[in-house]
């Protein structure tokens, strides 16, 4: 993967990370720092919390896109949410079904369904 201009560089997402490094690391990602908030090191090395979690080579390649900055983590929750509604949205559901169905707010629904199209997975 490559963008030509800074600008073109994505925002954290699991959904590119996942594409980087894989679902294996990016679960663990999402267990050990899900709803928190994870400083990405410019220079992964051994010894970085990250490092630890998802192994060095995966932070090297976060590092690539967001090295020496801070990214949110989706908390697990968020992550079933998101399935949940991108699942039921796949097989024709409304919102109000999503919303009853999974205990979300039809507002929830609404803007999870609006990620899901930004990422691509929801036309």
């Amino acid at each position: 993967m490559s963008w030509e201009t800074a600008d073109e560089l994505p925002g954290f997402s699991l959904g590119v990370a996942r594409e980087i490094i894989g679902r294996e690391a990016v679960a663990k990602l999402v267990l050990h720092f899900g709803g928190r908030r994870v400083y990405v090191p410019q220079a992964g090395g051994p010894n970085s919390i990250l490092a630890r979690v998802i192994g060095e080579e995966a932070t090297d390649k976060l590092a690539d896109l967001w090295g020496s900055s801070s990214v949110a983590v989706p908390s697990d929750s968020s992550v079933r949410n998101q399935g949940a509604v991108l699942e039921r949205s796949l097989a024709g559901k409304t919102v109000s079904v999503i919303a009853r169905e999974t205990g979300l707010t039809e507002r929830r629904v609404y803007q999870i369904r609006a990620e899901l199209r930004a990422a691509g997975q929801l036309a």
